[in-house]
């Protein structure tokens, strides 16, 4: 059955999380940031306001589009709050203008991340060395139809077979070419006809129908009757009728324009080291296991190798390659933790028959709870992986506890039988004690809400059933196999196969049997100078954890380790005005002199706005033509930092061209959720007047520049947009006579032109345009565009006014309330805390905010705040359930506060680990803490156990403690050094995934070591003062 559950087991880098997070997307052509805001942004945002659950709504409204954010509150049921804001929606469509698109509701969760990305290749391409051709017309247009015909291929067959697999969700081709039938008018020859473009877009559109008419009979049948009258090919859009002369002849639309099957102007651009290409997303099935899809796709890709002719499909990106390595890197460490672990085993009991058997109950007990695993839904991912490694360590404890007890009553001569029987009875409560209060501090996670809930509930369900596993095996299946007897003298096979081992080790063996005795002499004499200055003792234990809580100042703080994945993204924002050309020219010139380093493998860029692509409905980050997202993957081993570093100095050596940028760490999905902001730091002016918040911005953003630690220092808001505004002049209407829709349709047609209508291309819709002779009309050629009236043509700039004023590119709120967002990243030898910290203080004393302008500090540092007060919850929850648990089990209300002064004494070698290692507090520090909380109680309740039965069996106070220490001396350490060189492989583990069991274990096993020493030094103290047992014989 464990094997079947373990087969069944589906792999991911993390558990399934789903973001409690709404967007709502909705378009409004051309209207200013502040219209937008106030027609559509406001009306969205106090709609959304009245739904349940709903925690903070963030908005921004920029030209000709709204995106509203909304964040619930964890355990909010998704997909009904879904439907619920699409009712809500609908009903407040009548109530926007008419011109804006209905709101489109997007559930943007990290998790659904693509998984690996593919690019085309054409296989006589050179990679980045085709960044320094010229960019010739003729070259263009063969790459664009390259591209085209590459998309083509893509879209008809390879997403198909992609999709086909198992586990693939979706495969999606971005960067494709969009093909349009353009029309270059020529508008001197279209008015000396009398006609204008709105004339010429009707009747085209008139001329190419296809629409059901009904049916006919015909005897017993009935057909279908359509009129048919599409345009097949350009001859057809030629030779269309468009108007007729005075004289009756006919015009046709060849007269006026030029006819071309091309490709529309490119909003987007996708590179891969410098090169044009289509980019495939691969998305895989909520359930899939995400290593076996990426190796169903790879064994596609060698299929298709001799199918697609000269393109070749590369991997750009594999998210399953950092799953496997960081998983292979767990389950290594595991493997090391077990040997270590036994090796402890092998040192410490007499018996090589002992060592094995505890090595025999670990896997099963692991077994067990691969079973329960499979039953509660819990995956194989980087969280339950830790747990299962931290639980190889604990697994043993039990079993050791209940095998030192009977090795110690053989060692003074009870009879076998009785030695079992005798030593499992005394160690139950002490084990079930221990067992109970681990699993008191695991279980909360999985009952509590928020986040933490999310993340920590497979770590907290592994734990569990690893824990509860152990103890039933050790109290069943250990004394049944101790048992059992050896029949006669025949030696056992084991013994058998193992005398030349015997043999070479037993002066080994002899000197780890001397060296126990020597250890247990040495503390014995220790224990009672320290029974005979109980008062030293304790005044030494208050100064260390006092000396030792100062120093946790000094320990930076973050909401999640950063993990390195070997690549990173980089945001790039080129001057207002750059066109996707230009911008494209920008990138593939830095591109080049990015693979001036050495450690940089692949650069994978995306310019403007990709259709269909999420990110362009962010908040903070705006995908227009003229920014640029780029991903760089690293050659293995490569340090991130040093890369990120020299970047930073290219860029900034570089003259050719104005830019700005901000690099940031690829995240992980667990970044995402705990760090949404993409950037460390978020600053938020808040003000009721833009003018005055952007004057304090400026301000606070000179403040900043100034600070060393803070790097890719942005704002958008401060950035103003050229705008011309024109006014008519309704004398100049009246006096000539002419509509004023007409007029304003007029100068729309001249400056964009206009999609006259879609001609059908097998599965295909192209679009027909019609625009002007210039493709890039400028301001003066469109005043001087002739209108046609009933009293001849007249030029526009007879009939409006121009003003040029500039205006905000967007407009943030938060909570209803207008704001300026500022963004930056700490540097990378530096805590986001402190930067914080600096900026606060100098930015206090600058005296710039007022009453009417007030500055939050969000990013990384708003979350960090958030998640640990979650976390310090369960810690408060997880100490009450654990002192009830230890007041039921030895029916008292004061011994169970001697075994749980362990945990504070505990947190100083937490602390002291963390700073010898260079760790911060973050939430799987945290957590390692909470686990440490629960873990260290186990010495202190197998000692403390003890002493009271002493007790109670009459032994005096002082001898009872020194005996009941003394005798469970063994079982402390082996349990201590058992766990700790469980786990201790994966404080070790500096890469992939497995950073985040490192940020786990550091304080975890300095905890423990901590603990250990303490119980031995000032427990007994402790217990000395708290006696409540009679002196007496029971």
């Amino acid at each position: 059955m464990g094997y079947i559950s373990f087969q069944k087991l589906s792999v991911n880098f993390l558990p399934e999380i789903q973001t409690p997070r709404l967007t709502v997307k909705t378009a409004y052509r051309d209207a200013s940031p502040d219209e937008v805001m106030r027609l559509i942004t406001e009306p969205i945002e106090q709609t959304l306001q009245t739904m349940s659950g709903v925690r903070k709504i963030r908005s921004v409204s920029r030209e000709g589009i709204s995106v509203v954010q909304a964040d619930f509150y964890w355990g909010t049921d998704m997909n009904f709050a879904l439907i619920e804001a699409r009712e809500k929606l609908d009903r407040l469509k009548t109530a926007l203008p008419k011109e804006v698109e209905r709101p489109n509701i997007l559930r943007i969760d990290p998790s659904s991340e693509p998984i690996m990305t593919l690019v085309v290749v054409e296989r006589s391409d050179t990679g980045r060395n085709a960044v320094s051709k010229a960019d010739r017309l003729s070259e263009s247009q063969r790459r664009a139809q390259a591209l085209y015909e590459a998309s083509l291929l893509c879209e008809t067959f390879i997403n198909r077979r992609l999709e086909q697999l198992d586990g693939v969700a979706q495969a999606r081709a971005v960067g494709s070419p969009l093909r349009e039938i353009q029309a270059s008018i020529n508008t001197r020859i279209m008015s000396a006809f009398g006609l204008s473009l709105q004339d010429v877009a009707a009747k085209l559109a008139a001329q190419n129908i296809s629409a059901p008419l009904g049916t006919i009979k015909d005897g017993n049948f009935r057909y279908p009757l359509r009129a048919e009258s599409e345009f097949k090919t350009l001859s057809d859009i030629e030779n269309a009728i468009v108007g007729r002369t005075k004289d009756e002849r006919l015009i046709l639309f060849k007269d006026i324009a030029k006819i071309t099957d091309a490709f529309a102007q490119s909003k987007a651009v996708t590179l891969y080291n410098g090169v044009e290409t289509i980019e495939i997303q691969i998305r895989k099935e909520a359930s899939a296991n995400t290593v076996e899809t990426s190796r169903r796709v790879k064994q596609l890709l060698k299929e298709l190798e001799g199918e697609l002719g000269r393109i070749r499909l590369a991997v750009a990106f594999d998210q399953a390659e950092f799953i496997q390595r960081s998983i292979d890197d767990l389950v290594g460490s595991i493997y090391l933790g077990a040997f270590l672990a036994f090796f402890v085993l092998f040192f410490f009991l007499n018996e090589l028959r002992y060592s094995f058997l505890v090595a025999v109950t670990t896997p099963i007990s692991i077994i067990i709870t691969f079973i329960l695993m499979y039953a509660f839904n819990v995956n194989i991912n980087i969280i339950s992986l830790t747990g299962v490694a931290l639980g190889i360590g604990m697994l043993g404890d039990n079993a050791i506890i209940v095998i030192e007890n009977i090795s110690r009553l053989r060692d003074e001569g009870v009879e076998r039988r009785a030695a079992i029987i005798e030593g499992t009875k005394e160690i139950n409560l002490a084990a079930a004690a221990s067992t109970f209060t681990n699993v008191a501090i695991f279980l909360p996670v999985v009952f509590t809400d928020g986040i933490a809930r999310e993340i920590f509930r497979d770590m907290g369900l592994t734990m569990t059933f690893s824990l509860l596993s152990s103890l039933l095996v050790s109290v069943t299946l250990v004394p049944t196999l101790l048992s059992i007897e050896r029949r006669g003298n025949k030696p056992s096979i084991l013994e058998t196969n193992l005398s030349l081992l015997k043999a070479i080790s037993r002066r080994i063996l002899d000197w780890r049997l001397e060296g126990q005795r020597i250890f247990i002499r040495r503390y014995e004499q220790w224990l009672k100078i320290i029974l005979e200055n109980r008062k030293t003792t304790l005044f030494i234990s208050f100064i260390i954890l006092t000396a030792t809580a100062a120093t946790s100042g000094f320990i930076p703080s973050e909401t999640i380790p950063r993990i390195n994945q070997g690549r990173f993204s980089i945001t790039m924002n080129f001057p207002k005005g750059y066109d996707v050309n230009t911008t494209t020219e920008a990138v593939k010139f830095l591109i080049s002199e990015m693979f001036s380093i050495s450690t940089v493998e692949a650069v994978l860029a995306e310019i403007g706005m990709s259709q269909g692509n999420d990110e362009i409905f962010s908040l903070e980050n705006a995908r227009t033509e003229n920014t640029a997202e780029l991903e760089v993957k690293l050659r293995e081993s490569s340090n991130e930092k040093e890369t990120i570093e020299k970047l930073r100095l290219l860029f900034s050596n570089q003259s050719k061209f104005d830019f700005q940028y901000s690099i940031q760490r690829k995240r992980t999905t667990l970044e995402q959720i705990f760090r949404p902001e993409k950037d460390d730091i978020k600053l938020k002016v808040i003000s009721t007047n833009l003018d005055s918040a952007l004057v304090a911005a400026t301000t606070i953003k000179n403040l900043i520049n100034k600070i060393p630690e803070v790097k890719d220092l942005r704002t958008g808001l401060e950035e103003t947009n050229p705008e011309y505004r024109l006014s008519l002049d309704y004398d100049a209407i009246s006096r000539y006579d002419i509509d004023v829709k007409q007029l304003l349709n007029f100068i729309e047609y001249t400056a964009r032109g206009v999609v006259a209508t879609m001609v059908r291309e097998s599965d295909e819709k192209i679009s027909l345009r019609l625009k002007p002779e210039h493709t890039l009309l400028t301001l003066n050629a469109i005043l001087s565009q002739e209108i046609m009236t009933k009293n001849g043509f007249v030029p526009i700039h007879f009939l409006v006014h121009v003003a040029t004023t500039n205006v905000y590119s967007q407009v943030s709120r938060e909570n209803g309330k207008k704001q300026i967002v500022m963004l930056a990243n700490a540097s990378q030898n530096t805590s986001v805390t402190s930067v914080v910290e600096t900026i606060e203080r100098r930015v206090k004393a600058s005296g710039v905010l007022s009453s009417m302008v007030s500055l939050e500090i969000g990013g990384e540092n708003e979350e960090i705040k958030a998640s640990f007060r979650s976390l310090i919850a369960i810690v408060l929850l997880s100490l009450l359930l654990v002192y009830m648990i230890l007041s039921a089990e030895f029916e008292s209300i004061i011994y169970p506060l001697v075994i749980m002064l362990t945990s504070p004494l505990a947190v100083i070698g937490a602390l002291v680990a963390m700073l010898i290692f260079g760790q911060t507090f973050n939430a799987m520090s945290l957590i390692g803490i909470v686990i440490m909380v629960g873990a260290v109680d186990n010495d202190a309740v197998i000692a403390t156990d003890f002493i009271i039965e002493l007790r109670r069996r009459g032994v005096a106070l002082t001898q009872a403690i020194f005996e009941g220490v003394s005798k469970r001396l063994r079982a402390i350490v082996m349990t201590t050094l058992t766990t700790v060189m469980g786990i201790i492989p994966l404080a070790f583990n500096l890469e992939g995934g497995s950073q985040l069991a490192t940020a786990l274990t550091i304080p975890l096993v300095g905890g423990l070591i901590s603990a250990t020493l303490f119980t031995l030094i000032t427990i007994p103290v402790v217990y000395y003062y708290l006696d409540r047992e009679p002196s007496k014989p029971s």
